[in-house]
């Protein structure tokens, strides 16, 4: 096999190779897709396309696999039967493997997820737009989320290095999931720049709202600390008025945009788990705030002002 300029190479071995994990993942790349823009078309790697791929099949399947965990993990909040342990969650009797700094334990799961995403980016993207746009709004999705956690949230505590652990592998397998996802199964319309860019203005505004009610929360606790009689307090500004999780409806509003612009089933299924984890955890919060917080609001609804 020749590299791209025509000439047998060092290139050889390194698309050889692309030219096999296309063929395992089922992935019928156009011209300009393959690892650094090179063309591996379905006759280079022998397959036959007449029905779904090994990789569409994949990603129906982690969608329903994705789905079903996300339904219960959902009801495990919502009825607190079971909730991640961090923040005002945390269980001590979970402390067997000792705590960390949450500052230091959320930014390993997320920096986890960044390195996940650029290392599939930089490994297996390619130059068509869709591998440039979805990567490029999940980079910042990452990114903001650690500045956050160096410089703006404001926690109440250490965090078991259990829930790390939980945390970080949930994290890490669905990043991989959604990366593959996109990388390694192909839709007519993917390059289609309207299709493309119309959901970004809905993902801008869930991460700008989303980052406005963090600001609100941190600025709870003056000084960056916390009182040991009073960690928590009531949330006013926004729609904290209204609701108890209002970075929760902005979160879910940042992923339905994403999912928009993604358009795979595996991702479909990201933003249900997301939904019912996030869903779950506001109905518990608001319960424990009603009777954790003196003077908060029983009016208040947990996610959506007014609604839910």
């Amino acid at each position: 096999m020749d590299d791209a300029g025509g000439a047998a190479g060092p290139n050889v071995a390194a698309q050889a190779a692309a030219a096999g994990w296309w063929a395992w993942a089922g992935y019928s790349p156009g011209p300009g897709s393959g690892p650094g823009g090179s063309s591996v078309s379905s006759d280079s790697v022998g397959m036959d396309y007449g029905g779904p791929s090994l990789a569409e099949k994949w990603d129906l399947t982690m969608f329903a696999i994705i789905s079903a965990v996300g339904l219960v993990i959902g009801y495990l909040e919502a009825s607190g039967i079971f909730n991640a342990p961090y923040s005002k969650f945390r269980r001590e009797r979970l402390a067997n493997w000792g705590y960390v700094s949450t500052r230091w334990g959320m930014l390993a799961i997320d920096g986890v997820a960044l390195l996940i995403v650029l290392l599939f980016y930089l490994l297996y993207a390619g130059d068509e737009p869709y591998h440039t746009v979805t990567f490029f709004i999940y980079t910042v999705i990452c990114v903001k989320r650690i500045l956050e956690i160096l410089f703006l949230h404001r926690y109440s505590g250490p965090v078991t290095v259990s829930c790390v652990v939980y945390l970080l592998a949930l994290r890490a397998a669905l990043t991989a999931s959604a990366c593959a996802s996109i990388l390694f199964t192909h839709q007519d319309d993917d390059n289609n720049w309207v299709s493309l860019l119309l959901p970004v203005p809905l993902v801008a505004f869930g991460l700008i709202g989303n980052h406005y009610h963090h600001i609100l929360l941190a600025q709870l606790r003056s000084n960056g600390k916390v009182h040991p009689q009073r960690p928590y307090r009531v949330p006013r500004g926004g729609m904290f008025f209204q609701a108890a999780c209002p970075h929760y409806l902005m979160e879910l509003l940042v992923w339905l945009g994403f999912s928009v612009v993604v358009h795979r089933a595996t991702m479909y299924g990201i933003l249900i788990y997301t939904s019912c984890q996030l869903v779950g955890r506001a109905v518990q919060t608001r319960r424990w705030y009603v009777a954790n917080v003196r003077g908060f609001p029983p009016d208040r609804t947990c996610l959506v002002p007014f609604l839910l």
